[in-house]
Parts: structure tokens; sequence; C-alpha cells
């Protein structure tokens, strides 16, 4: 019995430093440092689409110009009557802003919408002739001056815009055609996201039936 007692403490004492070995202090790892938050900026580029419709008014009225000296037209300036056109509409846009220090924003943005808006009416100076719009294409430029609260942006807007027409003086026998690019200028203010990219140009003014014809 004695030298088995011995033998076990001869064993747990050669044990002793092996379990201190382990026991050594371990080296303590640090997360890494949060990374600083991620602020919103309006500054970038986008490009899109657009899908609508298109109400417009149009009235017609004698813009003749006379060819003998001192004798005006008497029918100058006499309504030929209006109609409303309207159709579907749709097209492309695309556009840049740029976010200043302090909240400014600025930018700048283009669109081009196809359409087939059109519309007619019986001429009231002679109701054998029928007058006809339609309006092909629109297209504007604009630039952009705004603040921004975080993803909150109010702003106005300015700049161009370009409608393209289509005229026709129908009869039982005949039809004259015209056409004309009017331009405009457009203006906006909102206080959200980004504007929607409908467009709307001024009415027309068409001139007599002898200037509309080709």
């Amino acid at each position: 019995m004695r030298k088995f007692l011995l033998v076990t403490a001869a064993l747990v004492a050669l044990a002793d430093p092996a379990m201190a070995a382990d026991l050594r202090a371990r080296p303590v790892y640090k997360a890494p440092p949060a990374p600083p938050p991620v602020q919103f900026s309006w500054t970038g580029c986008s490009v899109g689409g657009h899908v609508g419709g298109l109400w417009a008014r149009k009235d017609w009225s004698d813009r003749s110009i006379s060819f003998v000296p001192g004798q005006p037209i008497p029918s100058f300036g006499q309504s030929f009557g209006g109609h409303d056109a309207d159709g579907w509409l749709g097209g492309v846009q695309a556009g840049c802003d740029y976010q200043l220090g302090g909240g400014i924003v600025i930018g700048i943005q283009g669109d081009y919408s196809w359409t087939d808006a059109k519309g007619s009416n019986v001429n009231l100076v002679a109701p054998f002739i029928t007058d006809q719009t339609r309006i092909k294409s629109l297209a504007t430029v604009t630039g952009r001056l705004g603040y921004a609260w975080e993803r909150f942006l109010g702003y106005v807007k300015g700049g161009g815009a370009w409608e393209r027409d289509e005229y026709a003086i129908t009869t039982a026998t005949s039809v004259d055609t015209a056409a004309e690019t009017r331009r405009g200028g457009p203006s906006e203010s909102a206080a959200n996201m980004p504007s929607p990219t409908l467009s709307r140009a001024s009415p027309s003014t068409i001139t007599t039936t002898s200037a509309a014809a080709t």
C-alpha cells in the first residue's frame, strides 16, 4: 500500500507543471471598431423611362398677313374654334445632381416623350373645313436648385421646353398639312423626392387656312 501511494503522489507532482502551463494568460483580442455611419447624399445620376397621358387645349385663330399696304385683313384675330388634344405619352429621361456643403443641391435633367395626342373641330368661320391638331413629341431641359434634409429635398427648377405639332385642314375634297416646333419655358417647385417626368407644354395657336396649307 505504501508503494502505491508514493507512485500516485509522484504522478500528481509531475502533472502540476503541465497544468500550470495551460493556465498561462492568453492574449486578449479586441473587436474592430464599428465603421462610421453612412451619410445619405443626393450626388449621382439617373436614367429612366415614363408612361402616361397628355391633355392639351388647342385654339385656332386667323393670323393672316395682308400683302397690300394699308389694307388689313378684316378677319385678323377671329377665332376658328378650338379643341382638346389628348392621347398616350411615353419617353425617357436622364439627369444628374450634385450635393454641395450645407445641404445645397444643384442638378440638370432632360427628357423626351413620344405621343400621339390629337383632336379636331369644325371651323367656326367656314363650317365645311375641319381643323385638326396632332402632338408628336415633347422635350424639356431643366436645371434644378434645392436644399436637402437627409432624404427630403425641396427644390425649384426651370428651363426650356419644345413641342412638335402637326396640323391638318380637311375638306370634302382636300387635305392641307403643316408642322411646327413650339418653344416655351417650363418651371416647377416641389418639396419631395425627385420630380415625376410628365411634361406639359403650352397650348398652340395656329395660323389661318392659307398659312397652314403646304
